[in-house]
């Protein structure tokens, strides 16, 4: 996966948010064919945000549903339809308004525009990587971040140097390699980290435990060393156990600062706003759902009887919503058919939080955000509720607040695969 972890800085000055669009208008239908692809992928992410596009068809040969599985996830009033092979393009381009067309083989060291001319003139004529190369392009048109390091074991300075064309402020550096990575962390005051194996069909969350475990431990080991006092926010899977495993290990090196450690969560929440939003009908971008426990099947709890506005489901439909909400990943990577998992959804969720946080590291007031964070709100040293962000990271955990009984119910079936979880993290370090 690319650009494992990235590092922000937050101006002085803080500059209000730029939207990618401010009007209210929807009457677009528009088309990507290619929309699996490099370019494909994060351009309709960006497009699935923009309140002028009503329908988003994405056409690929391949693994086109997996992606527009993924998006359906983010919580805006576009909706996403796949259309994957030859056989479904004019089903794609039905009604559209506009069709924009980044199919195609990319270049190649070595390779000039003309040559790909044999294989892309036949595409045109009939007209797929991981969560941390679109949410560095959306963390570039931030303008609260003044410089952003891009740091991976490979291929991170081709990233940075194809972002560095994007035209903000933001300034972008590369960094790859192990022996690179103190250099990348140095001055950091925000540090995301994505980096990991992603889910393929089959597989849970846990799963991903024995590579991710050792991803997040030799990177938490440099930020202890390197940026000690960083806000580290994590979205590496498991994050039931490997916000654990941060946290054992700044422990270990004596600069372990519980309210700096974050486990970012916000996929849930935006999933819980889309699917109720759907069932309602409402306006997504409009709705609230706090989701708490942990970020894996059943952990996750979304607190439907808190949404705002308020809704109400028949008990079958409620139990129904929330495993929705709680199997929407395991849909996505099913959808994808081993090309991925949810990335893009999770790039949009990160950025959401990341910018938050950097809004609320200049001084904006109450900016909540549900995360897993060390907690004492439940027997279990990490839990996922409600938190007030402030300058220095967590400024206050708003705790679980009132329940109804189906929802104390899952709580408490929760709270032991949680616990079971964060000791599997714990061990980890422990053993060494």
């Amino acid at each position: 996966m690319l650009s494992r972890l990235l590092r922000s800085r937050v101006p002085l000055v803080h500059q209000d948010m730029k939207h990618l669009a401010t009007t209210n208008r929807l009457s677009l239908n528009v088309v990507v064919c290619g929309a699996s692809g490099g370019i494909g992928q994060p351009l309709s992410l960006l497009l699935k945000q923009s309140t002028l596009i009503k329908e988003l068809a994405l056409y690929d040969t391949v693994h086109s549903m997996g992606v527009a599985a993924d998006l359906s996830h983010v919580p805006t009033l576009a909706k996403v339809k796949g259309f994957v092979g030859r056989d479904q393009l004019k089903d794609a381009l039905k009604g559209a308004q506009v069709v924009v067309i980044p199919a195609g083989m990319p270049r190649k060291p070595g390779m000039t525009r003309d040559d790909l001319f044999d294989t892309n003139a036949s595409i045109i004529k009939e007209i797929t990587e991981g969560i941390g190369q679109p949410l560095s392009l959306l963390l570039k048109q931030s303008t609260l971040i003044k410089e952003l390091a891009l740091y991976d074991t490979v291929h991170s300075m081709g990233v940075a140097a194809d972002l560095s064309h994007v035209p903000t402020l933001a300034k972008v550096k590369g960094f790859v390699g192990r022996d690179q990575l103190k250099d990348a962390l140095k001055g950091a005051q925000v540090v995301v980290i994505p980096a990991g194996m992603p889910r393929k069909p089959g597989m849970t969350r846990d799963d991903l435990f024995d590579t991710n475990a050792s991803i997040i431990k030799e990177i938490t080991e440099g930020i202890a060393e390197a940026a000690p006092k960083a806000i580290i926010a994590v979205i590496t899977n498991p994050i039931n156990s490997t916000l654990p495993i941060a946290a054992e290990v700044m422990k270990k090196a004596g600069v372990f600062y519980p309210k700096r450690l974050i486990g970012i969560t916000t996929l849930d929440v935006i999933r819980a706003r889309t699917f109720i939003a759907e069932a309602k009908g409402f306006d997504p971008m409009h709705i609230n759902v706090p989701v708490i426990g942990g970020h894996a099947g059943t952990t996750i709890i979304p607190l439907v009887s808190r949404a705002t506005p308020s809704v109400t489901f028949p008990q079958d439909e409620l139990e129904a919503l929330t495993k929705k909400i709680q199997e929407a990943g395991t849909e996505v990577v099913k959808a994808k058919a081993g090309a991925g998992s949810a990335t893009l959804s999770m790039a949009h969720a990160g950025a959401l939080f990341v910018i938050d946080l950097c809004r609320a590291m200049v001084g904006d007031a109450n900016i909540v955000h549900c995360a897993f964070v060390p907690s004492d709100v439940t027997e279990l040293e990490y839990f996922a509720t409600p938190v007030l962000l402030g300058p220095k990271g967590v400024q206050k955990n708003l705790g679980i607040g009132k329940l109804s009984d189906y929802e104390a119910k899952q709580m408490q079936e929760a709270i032991p695969i949680i616990k079971k979880s964060i000791q599997r993290g714990v061990e980890f370090v422990k053993k060494g």
